[in-house]
């Protein structure tokens, strides 16, 4: 945002200029897409950075998204509710989880273009083998995975 001479100029366009609202809407919406792209949550559990989490439903923190869990326990965390950017050592921690867009694992191993699951039997854990049923990405490259997480909920 610029200030200067009585014009305000938000993406480097000013009122003199072209379709200056349209440029503001526009501006104001990335706002909101990096909003929703991640979360600044609480960890139940040491976590580490490229793992899959579900809100567990009795405290609300974060932990390992579990397929592996008898049915009835803990649904919740068969819901991926978005992948640990950072590592924690310890339940209490802050955490932060994408949710929605890029996310870098370096050298995460998976070919290009493959699907991305939660592993249906290693809690937390990506795979791209479309075992849990959950897609909740896309690998972008060798060291980037596109997330969409909010799209994998679904009633276990």
């Amino acid at each position: 945002m610029t200030i200067g001479n009585g014009a305000l100029g938000l993406g480097g366009v000013s009122p003199g200029q072209g379709n200056w609202l349209a440029q503001i809407n526009a501006d104001l919406a990335q706002l909101q897409d990096i909003n929703d792209l991640r979360r600044v949550l609480v960890s139940g559990e040491a976590l580490t950075a490229g793992e899959c989490v579900g809100i567990e439903n009795g405290d609300g923190r974060m932990y390992k998204a579990d397929h592996t869990a008898a049915a009835g326990v803990d649904d919740y965390l068969w819901n991926v509710y978005g992948v640990t950017a950072t590592t924690v050592a310890s339940a209490g921690e802050n955490i932060i989880v994408i949710l929605r867009g890029p996310i870098t694992i370096s050298g995460h191993g998976f070919p290009v273009g493959a699907p991305i699951y939660l592993n249906a039997s290693v809690p937390g854990q990506l795979t791209n083998l479309g075992t849990s049923g959950r897609l909740i990405g896309i690998v972008e490259d060798a060291d980037t995975i596109f997330l969409d997480c909010p799209r994998s909920w679904a009633a276990s």
